[in-house]
């Protein structure tokens, strides 16, 4: 994987985790307050009389899921690649002082003799 797609990657997954989550506490959570059942498989609330229950505000959820998971993917890819961005400087860091300390240990080294 090309290491500009990872944070892309697990932008998109916290934002499809999130959307899960909000379905559940919008949709489900409605539908078991209304008195009904929420099929999973179907994806719609039955009544005890096999009525389907639709939400007034069904339609607007999909606009705000959408809105939702693009802010949620851009600013955790944000984050992420940020996140890698510092490790990858703290370990070339690293190596640098690591490679300076060497230097240093060899000059001593020299000037003992």
């Amino acid at each position: 994987m090309n290491k500009n797609t990872i944070p892309h990657f697990i932008g998109v997954i916290t934002s499809v985790i999130v959307i899960a989550l909000l379905v559940n506490f919008t949709i489900v959570d409605d539908c078991l307050d209304k008195g009904g059942a929420f099929s999973y498989e179907t994806g719609q609330c039955l009544f005890a009389n096999q009525e389907v229950y639709v939400a007034s505000y069904h339609t607007y959820l999909v606009a705000l899921y959408f809105f939702i998971g693009v802010t949620v993917a851009f600013y955790v890819s944000k984050l992420v690649r940020k996140i890698l961005r510092r490790a990858v400087e703290a370990k070339l860091l690293k190596i640098k002082l690591k490679a300076e300390y060497k230097l240093v240990i060899r000059l001593l080294c020299r000037a003992c003799v």
